[in-house]
């Protein structure tokens, strides 16, 4: 409930902040613009768990523009919602500015998160906002906040969601998600409207319990159920 709560607050503070919806887009300004390519509820899972050998990692977002390609560099800017944010400052570093070269229509930006011991305890989260600049609007509503929740702790992503469970992955547990991980090669996130992503990263942690199975090595949840995924295909 709190999860969906801060969505609509958002929803509202971004609503007065652009004033005006996603159907005035293009209506009554020449700029081209910029959006993140997630939507607002699609928080990102940061975890340095899958990064155990470094004292600092990147995280990556991307953001798209809506209009055509630039013949030049153009800035955009982000930046940090204090109010929904509680990761310390200085334990991230967010450039001033960003570049969207010239011919693209979509840029990564790259926000860095060092590892410190409270990480270890207790997730933070840091919440980010596009910012109207001289090159580019804002655009819809809902796709100019990214959440990013940091831990070195292991929890259930966003992404895990009902059809995860039903379809793929089957019933979310700490175990599976952390095998999940090193099985995938340290990768947390997982764009679930892809359904080739998906299928892949399952079949890498379904084909793993099959040969531990097979080696009598049977991987087990804490409840001493056999370690599972719901995906029948192979």
């Amino acid at each position: 409930m709190k999860k969906y709560l801060i969505y609509i607050l958002f929803l509202s503070f971004l609503w007065n902040v652009s004033g005006c919806s996603k159907d005035d887009i293009k209506l009554y300004n020449d700029k081209d613009y910029i959006l993140f390519t997630k939507y607002i509820q699609d928080s990102t899972s940061f975890s340095f768990l899958a990064y155990p050998n470094v004292e600092q990692a990147e995280c990556k977002l991307e953001v798209k523009l809506i209009g055509l390609p630039s013949d030049k560099d153009r800035e955009y800017r982000i930046s940090v919602m204090k109010d929904y944010t509680d990761i310390p400052d200085g334990t991230y570093i967010l450039p001033e500015k960003f570049v969207m070269e010239a011919g693209q229509v979509v840029d990564t930006c790259v926000i860095v998160f060092k590892k410190t011991p409270e990480l270890s305890r207790i997730a933070h989260r840091l919440t980010l906002c596009l910012e109207e600049t001289e090159d580019f609007a804002l655009g819809q509503t809902d796709r100019l906040v990214a959440i990013i929740n940091v831990s070195n702790i292991i929890f259930k992503p966003d992404w895990w969601n009902s059809t995860v469970v039903k379809t793929w992955l089957g019933e979310y547990s700490d175990l599976k998600y952390e095998l999940f991980i090193k099985i995938n090669d340290g990768k947390v996130n997982v764009n679930v409207s892809d359904a080739n992503e998906i299928r892949t990263c399952t079949l890498k942690l379904k084909n793993y319990l099959k040969q531990m199975a097979e080696k009598n090595q049977t991987v087990y949840e804490k409840d001493g159920t056999e370690m599972k995924v719901a995906y029948i295909g192979g």
